[in-house]
């Protein structure tokens, strides 16, 4: 039996669980890859908000972009957690 999801691409939601503390199954189009994104705050001696798995969006990068410029960036796609 196969379960389809819909996906979303509205970041300003995603976001928004993220800093809740959800867990979120997130999908980069650009680079094919699927992972558990998370909000976290550091790791491998890093400073970092968010955890994409594939990818990281590191304090610096806020400063330079949005975190929807770059969720845009690298195409993510997430699935919607049950309401």
């Amino acid at each position: 039996m196969m379960i389809f999801y819909t996906t979303s691409q509205d970041y300003p939601r995603l976001k928004q669980l993220l800093d809740k503390g959800y867990e979120i199954v997130c999908f980069s189009l650009k680079s094919k890859e699927c992972a558990l994104a998370k909000k976290q705050t550091f790791c491998d001696g890093q400073n970092f908000d968010y955890n994409f798995g594939c990818f990281h969006i590191f304090d610096h990068d806020l400063e330079e972009a949005t975190f929807e410029q770059l969720c845009e960036l690298y195409d993510v796609e997430f699935i919607e957690p049950d309401k």
